[in-house]
Order: structure tokens, then sequence, then C-alpha cells
């Protein structure tokens, strides 16, 4: 048994294995081996993020996060993101899917600044306001809306593309133990753990309702694994799931590469089914405690 007390560096995105279109893999830029923090510039992701705009994925996905926005208005009309966090991202200069996340991640972040209870406006409006934004960040390095990254595998040339698209590297290995204050949660093909530590740290029904997530389906995870194990293991996403706590907004496939965003939702709580949890009987003080084959 091994308490979540480490988060342990991976060299890649693991379990992830997708097709690139035309059986090509996008190439990488030069400084991906290099270990000068000022032999790059942001060209590469802010490529992405033009290249992404231009798809219908990136048009269907900011439609997914104005819905998901709206879900939480209707409970709560003043909602709107304090925070934007990211766990496990991978290492952007030197893998393709991480620097695509990153490069959505990019868009979420001025869309969710620029409407910030979601739209009903044309596609074109909308990708007008979030370009204009990311050009002025771009020209300033800085970001207006408050997000933070961390991945154990960053290095120091990592680290400092992330800041000079304006975003902050936590410098803590939270474990993902973090309390939401309205928090959108980015954690696209995390573990399983990473998912039941945030859920433990916010388990009351006011914390939980204020989580969004962007990260793997609760429901497939549920059906991957055995029941009696996933309820031992991961006993929050268990309940969460078992009482239908939840809806998912599921996002399409990347035609270039359905490695990058598969099995991908943006994760709502409904606040009427977790009114009937009962979140005292269930929470326990003591982190969660996992079998080393789970970690």
């Amino acid at each position: 048994m091994n308490e979540a007390c480490e988060w342990t560096m991976i060299p890649y995105k693991r379990h992830r294995k997708g097709k690139h279109k035309n059986g090509k893999k996008p190439a990488l830029p030069c400084y991906a081996d290099c270990d000068s923090v000022k032999a790059y510039d942001c060209t590469y992701v802010y490529k992405l993020v033009t290249n992404l705009l231009a798809t219908k994925f990136c048009q269907t996905v900011i439609e997914k996060m104005s819905e998901a926005i709206k879900f939480q208005r209707q409970t709560n009309q003043h909602f709107r993101f304090e925070e934007v966090i990211c766990y496990g991202l991978g290492r952007p200069t030197t893998n393709t899917v991480s620097a695509v996340q990153l490069a959505l991640l990019k868009i979420l972040c001025s869309f969710i600044l620029k409407f910030p209870k979601g739209s009903q406006a044309d596609w074109t409006t909308i990708k007008d306001e979030i370009e204009k934004d990311i050009i002025a960040s771009k020209d300033n390095s800085t970001s207006k809306t408050k997000c933070l990254l961390f991945d154990p595998a960053f290095s120091k040339v990592d680290k400092t593309l992330i800041e000079d698209l304006g975003f902050v590297v936590m410098e803590t290995n939270e474990l993902a133990k973090r309390p939401s204050q309205k928090s959108l949660f980015y954690m696209i093909h995390c573990d399983k753990w990473l998912y039941n530590n945030l859920l433990w740290k916010n388990w009351s029904s006011h914390g939980i309702k204020n989580c969004v997530i962007v990260g793997n389906s609760f429901q497939t995870m549920y059906e991957g694994v055995p029941t009696r194990i996933f309820k031992e293991q991961f006993k929050y996403l268990y309940l969460i799931v078992e009482h239908s706590c939840l809806r998912e907004f599921t996002l399409p496939v990347w035609q270039e590469n359905d490695a990058v965003f598969n099995d991908t939702a943006i994760i709502v709580f409904n606040p009427k089914s977790l009114a009937k949890l009962d979140f005292n009987g269930t929470w326990d003080s003591i982190c969660p405690v996992y079998e080393d084959e789970f970690l």
C-alpha cells in the first residue's frame, strides 16, 4: 500500500497511442532537447493555437464549454471561473500531444475570460474575440486568466515556455489535493488516483459543485475496472458515478491525432444528486491510500 505522497515522473504521456493524419507525426521545434531556456520562442504553440481555432473540433469544444458554464449558472447565477489549474500536462517541448493540449488550454483560458457566462454567439464572433485576447497576451507575455500548471516532468525549458505563454508554474506538488475556488481543472489523461484525490479534497456538496473538470470520462474509468476494485481503490470517484452526480459533455476526437483528446469530457456535477450523498458519513480525514499497481 502506498499513500499518494509522490507524483512519479514519467517520460511521456502514457497509455495513449493514436493515429496521425496521413501517417505523419507533426515535427517538434528544434529546441526540444535543448537545455538553454533562451533557445526558443512560443511560435510553435501559437501556430497550434491558430490551427486549432480553424477546426470544427475547437468550435465543438467551445460549444461544450458554454453548455457546462450554463449548467453551473443554473444553480448559481453569479458563477464564473476564478482560476484554471492544469495537472499532468507532460512535456510540451518534447511531446506533440502535450503541446496540442497546451494550445487548447490557451484557447480555453481566453474563452472563459471573454465569455465568463458562456456564449450563444456565432463561432466567427467567438473566434475573433479569442484571437484578439491571445494576440494581446502574446504581445506582453501575460494572461488575464489565472492559470497554474504542475507536472513533475517539467524541465527548465518547459517551465520557461509555459511562463512565456503568460501562465504560472506551481513549485509545489499538490497531488491534485487542491480546494476548488470555482476552478476549472484541466487534467487530460491523468491517472485515476489524481481525480480521486481532487474529489476527496473537495468532498462536500459546496466543494464538488464548484469543480469543473476537463479530463478523462469518469464513466469510462468506472466501466474499465471491476466494481469491487474501483470502489476500494477510488472511493470518491466510485460514489460520484454510482450516485449519478455528474454530467459529462463528451469532446470529439481531434482528427489530426486521435491520441490527444481521446476519451475526454468536460465534467460538471449535479447539485440535486449531490444533495442526496452522505458527505459526512463517507468522508475519511486521512488522505486516500492506493495499491502500488494503481499509481
